[in-house]
């Protein structure tokens, strides 16, 4: 739910990432998000974008930034781009409905509309990401882009390498694949079938670790 970013009594980043490593939940930490003033972007956004979906979801979607089409309207994955991940989700018996959560590494968008740098969204990656990751505790993260992947899965950085394969970290696994947005340059029916190859290779692994997408 989209909720505007003039919210009262802001709130400094070291006061923020103070009470976010006390909160106890999503509903906490959003309420701190809301308040963050930690960084250049949240005065100048619409909307910050905490995530969406099941707070207990086994199956977490994490893309870059809020678009200036997601920034307008306080959603997550609008439009064409939107149109595309929606597709996917079908074409393996999914939907936004299913039991995922979706969220970003930044919540706010940067300036421009630009991807973030690193060094620019390491705040609220540390700040809100990690504990989001904590509180939710999912057992397959897909990492929607480069610098997801690159964040998520470290000590590997080439994308296209990395795209449609499985990774273990701990108790979790991570699979990377393209943006949705990606899908929509280049040859378009080259792409789309790529995406669907992860898709599959993506639900395939959900069956074999035993979690029902839709339960």
């Amino acid at each position: 739910m989209a909720t505007e970013t003039a919210a009262p009594e802001g709130m400094s980043a070291a006061a923020v990432m103070k009470r976010a490593r006390e909160a106890q939940s999503l509903e906490q930490l959003e309420q701190l998000c809301f308040r963050c003033e930690g960084c250049p972007f949240c005065s100048l956004c619409t909307y910050k974008i905490f995530g969406y979906g099941n707070g207990h979801a086994p199956i977490m979607f994490i893309q870059t930034n809020p678009s200036r089409e997601e920034d307008e309207c306080g959603e997550i994955l609008v439009q064409d781009a939107g149109e595309i991940f929606d597709f996917l989700l079908e074409s393996v018996g999914m939907s936004r409905q299913s039991n995922i959560y979706i969220t970003q590494l930044v919540k706010c968008m940067p300036l421009f509309g630009r991807s973030p740098r690193k060094k620019e969204s390491a705040f609220c990656i540390n700040t809100f990401l990690k504990k989001q990751i904590e509180l939710i505790a999912p057992k397959v993260i897909v990492t929607l882009g480069s610098l997801p992947t690159q964040t998520l899965i470290l000590g590997r950085t080439n994308l296209e390498d990395m795209c449609g394969r499985w990774y273990k970290i701990g108790d979790t696994w991570f699979f990377p694949t393209y943006h949705p947005a990606s899908f929509l340059r280049g040859k378009m029916v080259y792409f789309r079938n790529i995406g669907l190859e992860h898709f599959r290779i993506f639900r395939a692994k959900l069956d074999e670790l035993g979690i029902d997408p839709n339960a």
